[in-house]
């Protein structure tokens, strides 16, 4: 596990455009998937509806709608039910505190 701050510069390496970095990066955001899931979908929430800087906003709901969706990278039954009932709750809430449209899309998609 790392920290938050360390998760949220993981999460900006996403979008810079060095192939390698991002896959350095998508390899470390499978493991933490893999060994904590909680710890994961709590920071996406928290770095989606408190970070200062929009890309990493926006790049955490949209791989929150990832891990919570009903694809295969879905981690959602995995979560114990405490925190599926404060996903929920926080989804409609980060939907009403999102600061700019192209954010307020991205927590809509996430909701649906």
């Amino acid at each position: 596990m790392c920290s938050l701050q360390d998760f949220e510069r993981l999460l900006r390496n996403l979008t810079v455009p060095d192939s390698a970095v991002i896959a350095q990066s998508e390899q470390a955001l499978g493991g933490l998937k893999a060994s904590n899931p909680e710890w994961l979908v709590s920071a996406l929430m928290e770095l989606g509806q408190g970070s200062a800087d929009l890309v990493v906003r926006h790049m955490s709901v949209v791989l929150l709608r990832r891990f919570l969706s009903r694809s295969s990278d879905t981690v959602f039954p995995q979560l114990s039910a405490a925190l599926q009932a404060k996903v929920k709750a926080e989804l409609l809430a980060g939907l009403g505190r999102a600061p700019s449209e192209p954010l307020r899309r991205a927590w809509a998609n996430c909701v649906a």
